[in-house]
Formats: C-alpha cells, structure tokens, sequence
C-alpha cells in the first residue's frame, strides 16, 4: 500500500494561507511609496520641463531613477527628454526598460510610438505581454490557490507550474532580456566591411569584444565591430531591476 494521500484541510488552509500573504505582498509592491527626497527629484524634473529646460529635466529624472524609482513613466519621461534632445538611441533604450516594468503605460505607448516613427526599436523583438506586474501577481495567486485546492487531483501540478512561472514572469523576462546582452545604436555608423548601415536606435546584440571595440551581432551570422561610445547597454550584466 502507498503513503496515505496529504489532509485536503491541511492544503485548503496552506493555500488560503498563501493567497493572504501574497496579497499583502501584490499590495505592498503595487503600491509602495515614493520616498520625499526621490519624489522630490521627479517634481523638479517637471517643473524644469514646463519651463522648457530639458537638460536640467534630464538630470533630475534621472537622479531619481538612480535613487531606486523604478516606474514606467518615469522612463518614459526620460526617454521623452532624450527624444527632444535629438538622442533615438537613448530614447529606445527607455522605452525598453519602461516595457520590462510596465507593457501598458500610456506615457510609454506614446514614447515608443514617436521613437518608432524615429526610426528607432528597429531589431527589438518582442517587448512582452501586456500584462502589469501587479497582474501578474494577481494571476499567480490564483493559480496557486486553485493548486492547493485541488491538490492532489490529476493535473493539479500543471496549474501549480504556472502559478510558478506567473510570479516569476517579470524576473524571467528581465534574465531573458540580460542574457541576450542587448545594447542600442546612438549614431549613424557602417558596420564594417558588411555594407550595412546601423541607424541611431537599432538594437543589436553584443557577442565579444576585440581590443578596443565591442563585436556586435545584428541578424544571426551579421556581425561588425561598433566603439563602445557608439553604445548604449539596455540592461546591467546581471539580471535585476532594470
């Protein structure tokens, strides 16, 4: 005879448990507070911004981001600010790491529409599912509260996964992007002896480096060399808040 199936009460009280806890948890992630000193970055931000002084504007959103605040209109903003100054490259790279903190912002759907008509994303690929974060977490908690209840029916295991790969989902897709270590054109630049012409927001892939420059890959089996200036990395090395 085989071990005994686990209590249900048990795992119906495990799972209520879980899903408490991970709403607390979607609530405290969703809808954490800015600390003074960083909001008052982006305020100066804003108002550099109305009175028509970019640069100024610039520094101070981007003073906050450094600060920790990770938001999609706050990448937005800067990516916005970038495109005033003439910079698609910097204005791609931002709205890339808008996507990997929220797919669904209005400020970063206008920003990625005026860099697109800029002629920049050329090579992004797919930018993600529509889906917030807060969502995402939403989802995983259902999941997993459908897991434990119905635990240890066939196919319960299933549902299980997914409540897994759902809470994981923003780290996944902040590993994946990492790993295929992505970095955003600045300038019209040839690429070498291949006859290609890289234009200011092309994402391209960096696969090596060769004494002083960084070997780029544009399609598989396309690659050149690319001054490090030239260059802006989408994300740090190690996989993270962007």
């Amino acid at each position: 005879r085989g071990p005994p199936p686990p209590p249900r009460l048990a795992l119906r009280i495990a799972a209520g448990a879980a899903l408490v806890a991970g709403v607390a948890l979607a609530w405290q992630l969703g809808f954490v507070s800015t600390p003074p000193e960083v909001a008052r970055f982006v305020r100066l931000g804003d108002s550099a911004a109305r009175r028509g002084d970019l640069e100024p504007a610039r520094v101070s959103w981007r003073r906050a981001w450094d600060e920790g605040l990770r938001h999609p209109a706050l990448a937005a903003r800067l990516g916005w600010a970038a495109l005033q100054l003439d910079a698609v490259g910097e204005g791609a790279v931002w709205v890339i790491r808008g996507h990997l903190l929220d797919a669904r912002d209005p400020g970063l759907a206008e920003l990625e529409s005026r860099v697109r008509e800029a002629g920049g994303l050329l090579g992004v690929g797919w930018l993600g599912a529509p889906v917030r974060r807060l969502e995402w977490s939403l989802l995983a908690l259902v999941l997993g509260l459908t897991a434990g209840l119905w635990w240890p029916r066939r196919g319960a295991w299933i549902v299980a996964v997914l409540a897994v790969v759902a809470g994981l989902e923003s780290s996944l897709e902040i590993a994946a992007r990492t790993s295929r270590h992505e970095a955003v054109i600045t300038t019209s630049l040839a690429l070498g002896g291949e006859g290609l012409v890289l234009e200011p927001g092309q994402v391209v892939r960096v696969v090596g480096r060769q004494t002083d420059q960084v070997v780029v890959e544009v399609t598989r089996g396309t690659r050149g060399l690319v001054a490090p200036g030239n260059l802006i990395p989408v994300l740090p090395s190690r996989p993270g808040k962007p």
